[in-house]
């Protein structure tokens, strides 16, 4: 049977800021929020940690986010704004 592709939706969450989820809405795996954690802090964008949720500085454009996301999710998973 082959294996679904994931998608992470990347939206402006009330605070402003990008916010990734999963594509059903829910919020990452724990072992994939880690490696996100390390890959923003490699690359050094600016993120947060909110309500156990990483957010992208909103102040960065969508098109840097989204360069950047698309490297990370490479093969992993699709990058969808919403």
């Amino acid at each position: 049977m082959k294996e679904e592709i994931q998608y992470r939706v990347v939206r402006k969450a009330g605070s402003g800021n990008w916010q990734v989820r999963t594509g059903t809405g829910e919020s990452l795996p724990l072992e994939e929020k880690e490696n996100l954690k390390e890959y923003l802090n490699e690359i050094q964008l600016n993120y947060h940690e909110v309500d156990m949720q990483i957010q992208i500085d909103g102040g960065i454009d969508w098109n840097s986010v989204e360069e950047r996301l698309r490297h990370f999710y490479a093969g992993i998973a699709e990058v969808t704004p919403f």
